[in-house]
Order: C-alpha cells, then sequence, then structure tokens
C-alpha cells in the first residue's frame, strides 16, 4: 500500500508529501469507475466524473509555470467546454496562487474560501474520546452506507440531485476495508450526520471531514470524535504524520487535536 512514510515534518517533503496525498485522494474513485475519467500529466490532472456539478469535476494545477501551463490551460478548458459540464481550477501548495489568479479571473473563475492543510505529529495525539449518546462512526463498504455519506454531502450543496448521483456511482465500487482510501459516516440516532474521508497514501495520512447542516450546533463534538478514530486508525497503520484539509471556521478545533495550519489549496470556480 505505501513504499515509504514521512516520519518528520521537513517541509519540503511534508509540502510535496501533501500534494501528492491530495491528488491521489482527489482521483481515486474516477480512477476506478469505468464512467469516470483521469488525465494526469506533468503540470495538470484532470478529473472528469460526468457529473454536472463543478465540485466532482475539476482541474488541479501543480508545479506549473504560466508560461509552460497556458497552452495545456486552454486544452483543459475547451475540454469541458466541449463536454458541456462544469469544472472547477484546483491550484496546490506547490504553486503560486498569486501567478495563477488573474488569468484565471480574466476566465470567469472567481476564487472561493480556501482549504486550509493543517498538519501534526501523531505521536501527540493524546485526545480522548467523549461520550456522546446515540453516536457511533460505521466504515463505509456497502452500498447503503456509501449513499449515506451522500446524504450528509447532499445537505451542504444546492446541486443535491448531482450529488446524490456522484455517490451512487460510488457505492458500486467494490470498497475495502484496508484500501488507501476509506470512508466513514458518523450516526447520531441511526441518522447520518458527519462523513469522514481517510487517505493514506504518499507517506502520510489525509484527512477531510464535514457535518450535515441540520447538525451543526453540535459540530464540535462530533467532528473531534471522528477525527480522533481516523487518526487513531492511521497511526495503528504505521503513519506518524498526518494531514487535514479544512476550512476557517474548524482550525480552532483542529489545533486542539495539535494541528498547525501549514499550507493553503485554493479553489477557482464559475
Amino acid at each position: 500500500m505505501r513504499s515509504w512514510i514521512l516520519k518528520e515534518l521537513c517541509e519540503d517533503r511534508c509540502i510535496e508529501a501533501i500534494e501528492r496525498n491530495i491528488i491521489e485522494h482527489q482521483v481515486f474513485f474516477a480512477s476506478r469507475h469505468p464512467q469516470m475519467e483521469v488525465v494526469a500529466c506533468e503540470d495538470f490532472v484532470l478529473v472528469d466524473t460526468k457529473s454536472a456539478s463543478r465540485f466532482f469535476n475539476y482541474v488541479y494545477i501543480r508545479k506549473s509555470t504560466l508560461d509552460d501551463a497556458e497552452p495545456s490551460m486552454e486544452t483543459m478548458l475547451e475540454y469541458f467546454k466541449l463536454q458541456n459540464r462544469p469544472f472547477s481550477w484546483v491550484i496546490g501548495p506547490t504553486v503560486s496562487t498569486e501567478v495563477f489568479k488573474p488569468v484565471l479571473e480574466a476566465l470567469g473563475f472567481k476564487r472561493q474560501e480556501p482549504s486550509y492543510c493543517m498538519v501534526m505529529n501523531l505521536h501527540h495525539l493524546n485526545k480522548r474520546l467523549k461520550y456522546i449518546p446515540g453516536f457511533y462512526v460505521q466504515q463505509a463498504l456497502t452500498r447503503e452506507v456509501i449513499q449515506d455519506v451522500g446524504k450528509v454531502y447532499e445537505t451542504l450543496c444546492q446541486e443535491k440531485e448531482a450529488v446524490s448521483e456522484y455517490f451512487t456511482k460510488v457505492s458500486t465500487l467494490a470498497l475495502r476495508s484496508c484500501d488507501p482510501m476509506r470512508l466513514f459516516v458518523g450516526y447520531l440516532h441511526d441518522e447520518p450526520c458527519v462523513v469522514g474521508e481517510l487517505y493514506l497514501g504518499a507517506g502520510i495520512a489525509g484527512l477531510r471531514c464535514s457535518i450535515a447542516y441540520k447538525w451543526k450546533s453540535q459540530e464540535k463534538e462530533m467532528l473531534l470524535d471522528l477525527m480522533i478514530k481516523m487518526l487513531a486508525q492511521a497511526k495503528q497503520q504505521g503513519y506518524h504524520i498526518a494531514m487535514v484539509k479544512t476550512f476557517k471556521e474548524h482550525c480552532s478545533y483542529l489545533q486542539q487535536l495539535g494541528f498547525k495550519r501549514y499550507c493553503e489549496v485554493s479553489w477557482y470556480q464559475t
């Protein structure tokens, strides 16, 4: 499953590992589903899930200079225009956002709230779980539970039909408990309320969590519970460094676990 594991927070290697982890995470389902497509080259990764949502189709920009990138950018823009599908541009942590910002804005794309990449050394993980009555976590391995992942994301997105369609496709894949990509659902009184994604690859453990809009008032307790369980699993698998992609509003929760802000990933959408 992995050829090496990052053991220390060496800045250059850590940022490169973060980028590889994010890319591997984002292409995991698309590279395995026959109706989805991934095109990877030196400076870009194109992901076309055939979705009507810009959140599932994107072009990831990595390690590029603008002069080298512009011809490829035009090609990828033309690709999605011909497919008549919306998509996002994603600028990775190894690329200067300021270099691409004027070009993307000229094309009609606007910068969205960035994702903050926070990291921690798992040797410092010592937070204890708090009991939450009626709350439990399950790994998503069956069609029903994978579709529950989609139900949580639907509450956070206006394009509910596109989200449902995407996770219906994902639910047809044969996911295993030992896969590098692991989905988790947290239930409160048997209702799916929070989801987590754990990707074990590129030498680090990459995580992402989201909570259904209905349960925002209890997000801190449930997000921390799910996060601790995923971190414990990563630590058990031999990982030393964890990275979580999150928004500014959750940074304070994650700092309580020992995470520190490290770098950013920028999204541009129409």
